[in-house]
């Protein structure tokens, strides 16, 4: 059975983690409806790691960072691409999916430009309602801290739902691991400096799993994210949300032990 995006219980709307088909346009496209499969966290730490997080030392001695390598993103895309939406030939005709994946062979700039704008975290124009109707299509999706709002196309309108993560407060053992999730390396050469902050995506997973206890506004085949079924829906949220809650929570507990 199908399972609907958006699902509605005791009254409040949910965004269903168990979704297998996420839709989402991008700021530059007017029409095309790109369609993912979920993101697996593998992948997601995978992109991660490929994009840089190194950093430039400037002449007024602080350091910007340098850009990544666009091609990091391609893997990534392969691994999830389902099809576009709304993407026609010169007779009017909709694009196979045979089709669709040729030309993104051809112009792998596509590629990158559609995860670039997947994470960019801006609301879209408001979606045609002929076109869309019937569909959940991802408008917005903030990828900070442990609070934060989902906007989808759902039944003729836009549906605003916001999630919470409920996280447990930190222990003196979870700040030290935190702590050996970032690492600083400067590489010096010649009259340059550079560094590298090296995170550890994996014990940040760890800690996620670890302080999470339930997940507000989200549910999973039906039921909500609570903590006895945490073992159903852990896996199933999407890694962007892992980190930045978890870094939101350290963050709160940094503060207030100053």
């Amino acid at each position: 059975m199908k399972e609907e995006h958006i699902v509605t219980i005791e009254g409040r709307e949910c965004w269903n983690l168990a979704c297998e088909d996420l839709a989402f346009r991008n700021i530059g496209d007017s029409n095309i409806i790109w369609h993912f499969r979920p993101y697996s966290d593998a992948s997601a730490k995978n992109l991660l790691r490929a994009i840089s997080n190194k950093y430039a030392q400037m002449p007024s001695g602080g350091f910007q960072q340098i850009p990544g390598d666009p091609v990091s993103y391609l893997p990534f895309f392969d691994a999830h691409f389902l099809r576009m939406e709304n993407v026609f030939d010169e007779s009017g005709n909709a694009l196979p999916l045979e089709t669709q994946l040729q030309w993104l062979e051809e112009n792998p700039q596509a590629k990158v430009q559609c995860i670039e704008g997947a994470f960019n975290p801006e609301l879209v124009a408001s979606p045609d309602i002929q076109s869309l109707d019937g569909k959940a299509v991802l408008l917005f999706s903030q990828l900070s801290a442990s609070k934060h709002k989902v906007k989808a196309w759902w039944g003729g309108a836009i549906r605003e739902i916001e999630i919470t993560h409920k996280l447990a407060s930190p222990k003196a053992k979870d700040r030290l691991e935190y702590d050996r999730s970032s690492t600083n390396r400067i590489e010096s050469r010649r009259n340059t400096k550079t560094l590298q902050v090296v995170r550890d995506f994996d014990l940040i997973e760890s800690l996620y799993a670890k302080l999470i206890d339930s997940m507000e506004g989200s549910c999973v085949w039906g039921k909500p994210c609570l903590a006895e079924n945490k073992a159903e829906w852990i896996a199933k949220v999407p890694y962007w949300w892992k980190f930045a809650a978890v870094e939101d929570i350290f963050s709160q507990d940094r503060s207030k032990n100053v």
